[in-house]
């Protein structure tokens, strides 16, 4: 039979002049009814299906969906012998790139090498100007010392400044980085346990950046903190553990430090004035605290005389007292009083017997 115009060659889908994808092959296997697609696709009608060159009927023999086309019978065993031709449909124009299929090699270096400004704080301005206008606070990261700042919380952004919510201590490293991507995810954030102490320059963290209770006891280490670590009467009684005080823990310095024997220069002076107390005519009286200290002492006359111990016996034999009396004298109504005369009493000085009283002078 004469055809009229050009012979054209059978269809191969495969050497078809259309983009990639627009057509391509699998093997059946007599049990296997779903296949991943290349290309993603909206309804069945948006590819062309042939099995063993026979075009298969859409919802009827297959269904197509996104990346899945199931046959609603599995397809002969076969090399090839299943192929699939992509249709112009308002999704299939178009190829998609399957997850994780750019690495980094396929970056431009425009996008692999970041922006990197740089400053040194002078511990007076709290505002730095950046090379290029970022898109937001979020294309940034931004760190003093080598500790990430978060925006807004430790600056803002607005064209090309950046301000601080407090002014960067004098001579701080200030680095700021331009990211590549733009994202609305905030870029400060850093993942957690992601920052060792590799990361943190020496001195970079000051009592300003650690919260209050965060420090236990268990985070220092121990013999860390010596008396150059402790401010000037930091520590008081309240800060001390009852019992926590060993005598190993006391310096040995000289008058510091009781270590058996308590010598006068350790012992500190009292209102008390040394000297001898109590005598022939007068009794000592002595003020002593519950803590055994001696507060006050003083001596006080006794009126008349007293008894005196013979040295050999013991024994109170003799009594003897003053001749002259120098103070007024009340003897009460149910006492008796006798002296050792002759007897001075003193001008304007009143001896007073009570009724039922006796007072006899021998």
């Amino acid at each position: 039979m004469a055809y009229i115009g050009a012979v054209t060659p059978g269809y191969d889908p495969t050497r078809a002049p259309v983009p990639q994808f627009d057509a391509e092959r699998f093997s059946g296997n007599n049990s296997t009814t779903q296949y991943t697609l290349s290309r993603q696709i909206v309804s069945p009608t948006d590819i062309e299906v042939f099995v063993e060159n026979v075009q298969q009927e859409p919802t009827v023999a297959y269904n197509a969906s996104g990346y899945t086309l199931t046959f609603t019978e599995a397809p002969p065993t076969g090399s090839n012998n299943i192929y699939i031709i992509y249709r112009n449909s308002g999704v299939s124009n178009y190829a998609f790139v399957p997850d994780g299929s750019i690495t980094y090699a396929k970056l431009a270096q425009n996008i692999r090498q970041f922006t990197v400004d740089n400053y040194t704080a002078n511990g007076a301005g709290a505002t730095i100007e950046l090379t290029e206008t970022p898109v937001s606070a979020n294309t940034l990261v931004v760190t003093i010392d080598g500790v990430v700042q978060n925006a807004p919380v430790n600056y803002t952004l607005s064209g090309t400044t950046i301000t601080f919510t407090s002014i960067p201590d004098a001579n701080s490293a200030i680095t700021v980085k331009h990211l590549g991507f733009r994202t609305t995810t905030t870029v400060t954030e850093v993942p957690a346990g992601s920052i060792t102490t590799n990361e943190i320059a020496d001195g970079a963290i000051t009592s300003a950046k650690i919260a209050d209770g965060t420090v236990i006891a268990a985070d220092i280490a121990a013999n860390a903190v010596t008396t150059v670590e402790l401010a000037d009467d930091a520590v008081n009684t309240n800060n001390i553990v009852d019992a926590a005080v060993t005598d190993a823990k006391i310096d040995t310095v000289a008058n510091t430090k009781v270590t058996g024997v308590m010598t006068a220069s350790q012992i500190a002076n009292t209102a008390v004035t040394p000297g001898v107390y109590g005598g022939a005519e007068s009794v000592p009286v002595i003020t002593v605290d519950q803590q055994g200290r001696l507060t006050s002492a003083s001596n006080v006359s006794v009126a008349g005389g007293q008894f005196v111990d013979d040295s050999a016996s013991g024994s109170k034999v003799i009594y003897y007292n003053s001749q002259n009396l120098t103070s007024n004298v009340t003897i009460a109504g149910d006492r008796n009083a006798f002296s050792a005369g002759p007897i001075t009493i003193d001008a304007g000085v009143n001896v007073t017997i009570n009724v039922g009283a006796v007072w006899a002078i021998i």
